[in-house]
C-alpha cells in the first residue's frame, strides 16, 4: 500500500491499491512514520498506483498538510 524512498532533496511516498475506511488509519501512520524517518527532506505524494481513495482515505491526506 505504501512504499517510500529518498530520492535526491526530497522524499518520495508512493501510494498503491486501495486506501478506504478499512486501511485508512494504517495508511497514515506509514506516511507519519516515513516522514518522522526523514525529517529534513521535504516529502511528496506520488499516486500514480493509487486505484482507490475514500473520503477516509483523503481526510488523512488532508490532515498531513496541517
Amino acid at each position: 500500500m505504501i512504499d517510500r524512498r529518498a530520492e535526491g532533496n526530497e522524499l518520495v511516498i508512493f501510494l498503491k491499491g486501495k486506501i478506504d475506511s478499512s486501511n485508512a488509519k494504517d495508511a497514515e501512520r506509514r506516511i507519519r512514520d516515513a516522514i518522522r524517518e526523514y525529517p529534513d527532506l521535504p516529502w511528496v505524494l506520488d499516486a500514480q498506483d493509487l486505484e482507490y481513495i475514500s473520503s477516509a482515505g483523503l481526510r488523512v491526506l488532508l490532515g498531513l498538510s496541517l
